[in-house]
């Protein structure tokens, strides 16, 4: 019986950001392939549009490891932690994990399949592979060569390999934390294309000596997300988060409050009362 599934690729277990955490975190890609198909697989059932409610320490409970490891997923891009939202998201997702990107997939193997039954008839032709819900005998069904393209759909072309090679250079001289890959973050190779968008990220890079909103290193994935840098050229980090002080947190010492003086009748009702009191304590 069919149940839910999603797309994983075949060389997964060899994928450079699995092998950057298996030297990151000194495990067996294993390991790593085995608590990245657990989080992609509730994901698909709990997550919407691949962003969902979990902490790093609940996913430890849940899918194993520790906190180092998932902040090491982070690092290679492959989950952005929102510890203030108490959310981690699957970067992505959309393209890779989405019903969409089922249906792609699904369109492609079908297209395969045709192929290989009828040798010399690319799915280019003027046929599209027969779905097995169509079938009917030797029927075959005929579509538009729009659905033909759709089959063939081509990923667009990727951006200047340098582009990423210029953006690594600054970053790693920057205080965000260090990218050890030659390939930027999954999912944030598109604002690469943008010229524009380079030259900010390279002009803000520096201020983030200066903003005091985060209270650790920056990763590039989340710099590489949207929005960030024209944020950060704005002065959005600049100044700390808001963290009102706990109303029962011990006051310091030049905190306190002076102790109260006596006059008058007041002043002498207290003498007399001490004075009664080291007489009791005489006797």
């Amino acid at each position: 019986m069919a149940g839910e599934w999603l797309p994983i690729d075949c060389n997964l277990s060899t994928k450079p950001e699995v092998l950057e955490l298996c030297d990151i975190c000194d495990v067996e890609p294993d390991v790593v392939v085995g608590r990245m198909v657990q989080l992609w697989l509730w994901a698909a059932l709990n997550a919407d549009a691949g962003v969902v409610k979990m902490t790093p320490q609940r996913m430890c409970r849940t899918f194993g490891g520790d906190v180092d490891f998932w902040n090491a997923v982070a690092e290679v891009g492959w989950l952005e932690i929102d510890t203030e939202r108490r959310t981690i998201a699957v970067p992505g997702w959309e393209e890779r994990f989405s019903q969409a990107a089922k249906e792609r997939a699904q369109k492609a193997k079908r297209a395969r399949k045709y192929e290989e039954n009828h040798p010399g008839r690319k799915s280019s032709g003027a046929h599209a592979p027969e779905h097995p819900a169509h079938k009917r005998g030797n029927s075959r069904r005929s579509c538009a060569a729009e659905d033909i393209e759709d089959i063939r759909e081509e990923d667009p072309p990727p951006p200047p390999r340098e582009n990423f090679e210029e953006l690594r250079a600054a970053w790693n001289a920057g205080p965000g934390r260090p990218w050890k890959m030659h390939t930027p973050p999954k999912g944030r190779e598109g604002v690469l294309a943008d010229a524009e968008w380079l030259g900010m990220a390279l002009e803000a890079i520096p201020r983030l000596s200066g903003a005091k909103y985060f209270s650790t290193p920056v990763t590039l994935a989340q710099y590489m997300g949207e929005g960030f840098v024209e944020n950060l050229l704005g002065g959005t980090y600049d100044a700390p988060k808001n963290t009102p002080p706990r109303a029962h947190a011990t006051r310091g010492h030049e905190e306190r409050a002076p102790p109260r003086q006596f006059t008058g009748e007041d002043a002498e009702r207290l003498r007399l009362t001490k004075a009664k009191l080291l007489e009791q304590c005489n006797t």
